[in-house]
């Protein structure tokens, strides 16, 4: 009788289920972990409703299928995989998606949101929150927008500030808007949680560097004259 133990191959419908967490997984622009316990079927059936027209599909799969598509892709979500999970997996906008879950969970007690995965980056459940909190994509791309343009409607004013103080102005709002108007197209949701944190530091910047500028100005305009020197008769 032979000592070896042959292993047994994964059954035809796991190795579907991995793929499919898998493709999830990498596809999704964001993914947020709940704990459904006490949920009937019914209960969860309005959640996935509830989701659909903001980008988010409501899927739960065995935790140890979903720790074997998460090992392959090298993501450490596994904490996240500790009973009765649910998975929300986002296309466009996360805040939506958070949002809609920070709703159903103030409704039902016993829904929990454990937290998600966001880009490469993995949020906390407070973060999750704040993710619930922001505006919805347009409406942060617009206040970029505005936060740009304000900025130059305060140039006629600084004309006469001297060049190196709009060079550094137009430095400064370029460091400050470009990399975060790149994360909104390339990130998704964590663009948006980028664009969100730095908002208000963006402001302060741009109206310190233009009060410096029209400081300049009104210094050199002010600037008394020196009186000619008056000919002695």
């Amino acid at each position: 009788m032979s000592d070896t133990i042959t292993e047994r191959a994964p059954k035809p419908h796991k190795i579907v289920i991995v793929q499919d967490v898998r493709d999830r997984l990498e596809n999704a622009d964001a993914v947020l972990f709940t704990e459904y316990r006490g949920l009937n079927v019914s209960q969860l059936a309005q959640l996935r409703t509830a989701l659909a027209p903001v980008g988010g599909t409501y899927k739960i799969y065995k935790n140890t299928l979903a720790k074997v598509a998460a090992r392959e892709l090298n993501l450490e979500i596994e904490d996240f995989l500790l009973g009765p999970t649910g998975m929300a997996f986002v296309d466009g906008d996360a805040a939506a998606v958070a949002k809609v879950l920070d709703n159903y969970r103030r409704e039902h007690e016993v829904f929990v949101v454990k937290g998600g995965l966001l880009g490469d980056s993995i949020v906390q459940p407070d973060g999750v929150k704040r993710l619930a909190s922001l505006p919805p994509r347009e409406q942060l791309m617009a206040q970029l927008g505005g936060l740009v343009q304000s900025p130059m409607a305060k140039f006629a004013g600084a004309l006469a500030a001297p060049l190196n103080e709009m060079a550094a102005l137009l430095g400064a709002m370029q460091q400050k808007f470009a990399g975060l108007v790149k994360a909104l197209a390339d990130q998704g949701g964590a663009g948006e949680l980028a664009v969100a944190e730095t908002v208000a530091s963006a402001e302060t910047v741009a109206e310190a560097a233009l009060d410096g500028a029209a400081g300049d100005a009104s210094t050199e305009t002010a600037a008394p004259e020196t009186a000619e020197p008056q000919e002695t008769t």
